[in-house]
């Protein structure tokens, strides 16, 4: 029977040592830690705006983006979660350039 374990750091489930130990190599740098939390912090927004029923964000055209992120950047500037919206509009950027065509 295969063990589990619980990061200490995300709380993830593993299953195994060998799970574990390649998990924590994740943990290991500042850095990711810190981007794991900001992923998290992108990710319950997103949530929290579906919930409202905002939907579309990958039907926007890389213009919409870029004006919806100057607008964030100018009129919320010193909003304390505004940094994560503007950081779902550049994965909605990024999304738009690099996605498949149909």
């Amino acid at each position: 029977m295969t063990q589990l374990y619980v990061c200490d750091v995300c709380g993830e489930t593993l299953h195994g040592t060998s799970a574990m130990a390649r998990h924590e190599r994740k943990h290991s740098d500042k850095l990711m830690v810190e981007l794991q939390k900001y992923y998290g912090a992108m990710q319950n927004k997103l949530i929290e705006k579906k919930e409202e029923g905002r939907k579309g964000w990958d039907k926007l055209t890389k213009q919409q983006i870029m004006d919806m992120i100057k607008e964030h950047c100018i009129r919320h500037m010193f909003v304390g979660d505004e940094s994560v919206d503007i950081g779902n509009l550049a994965f909605f950027l990024w999304y738009e350039q690099n996605k498949m065509p149909k």
